[in-house]
C-alpha cells in the first residue's frame, strides 16, 4: 500500500539514549530543523524511563553503551512501548550488535558518526508507516460503518415480505430506534429478532 502524506504532517516525538557527544549534537541539530521533539538520555536506564514516561513514536538507541547493555536496553524498549520504532545505534568497529538488535526487534541499524540525512531517512520510513496505520484504521471504520448501513437497508427491504402495513410499521419503526443506536458508539448494532406471529 501506498500512502501519500498529503495531509498535515505530525511532528514525531523522538527518545535517544545515547551516550555519544557527536551523535547527540548530530540529532539535536537535525531534529530541531525538522519541527521534531528529541528527549536525550545519556544513560541506560534514564532512557528507559523516559520511554515509558513519554512513550515516543520512535526510539534510538546507542546498543554499545554498558559494555552491550544496549541491547536489553532496546529489548524493553520494545516491551514498554509496542508500538514504538526502535532503531540501533552502533559504531563501524560493532556491527554484531547491530545485527543482534535486528534480531530483538530494531528497525534498523544506524552506524555512527551519524549523519543528518540518515536520520531524516529513518525518520521518514516511520512518517510512513504511522500514516499507512492512520489510513488502514480510517479504512476499518468506514468498512465497519458501511456494514452497519447495507444492514439496515437489507432489513428495511424485508418489510415488503411483512404480512400487514401494522406489521411492516412495528418492525420500521424497532428499526429505526435501533438503526439510530446502531450509529452510536461502541456501535453493537444488533439485527432484531425475527417475530413469530
Amino acid at each position: 500500500m501506498n500512502v501519500e502524506l498529503d495531509g498535515p504532517r505530525h511532528d514525531l516525538n523522538v527518545v535517544a539514549i545515547v551516550s555519544n557527544a557527536d551523535a547527540i549534537e548530530v540529532m539535536s541539530r537535525t531534529l530541531g530543523q525538522s519541527g521534531d521533539r528529541l528527549s536525550v538520555a545519556t544513560e541506560l536506564a534514564e532512557g528507559l524511563v523516559r520511554v515509558s514516561s513519554q512513550v515516543p513514536d520512535v526510539a534510538f538507541v546507542d546498543v554499545t553503551m554498558g559494555d552491550g547493555a544496549g541491547l536489553a536496553v532496546l529489548h524493553h524498549v520494545r516491551a514498554l512501548a509496542p508500538h514504538v520504532t526502535v532503531f540501533a545505534l552502533t559504531g563501524a568497529d560493532t556491527l554484531a550488535f547491530g545485527v543482534q538488535a535486528t534480531a530483538l526487534g530494531s528497525a534498523g541499524t544506524l552506524v555512527m558518526p551519524l549523519s543528518g540525512d540518515e536520520l531524516m531517512n529513518a525518520l521518514a520510513d516511520v512518517r510512513t508507516r504511522l500514516a499507512e496505520r492512520e489510513e488502514r484504521l480510517r479504512l476499518e471504520r468506514a468498512a465497519a460503518a458501511s456494514s452497519r448501513h447495507i444492514s439496515l437497508v437489507e432489513q428495511v427491504a424485508e418489510l415488503a415480505e411483512a404480512p400487514t402495513r401494522r406489521d411492516a410499521a412495528e418492525r420500521l419503526s424497532e428499526l429505526l430506534i435501533n438503526g439510530v443506536a446502531c450509529n452510536s458508539p461502541p456501535y453493537t448494532c444488533q439485527r432484531p429478532k425475527a417475530r413469530v406471529s
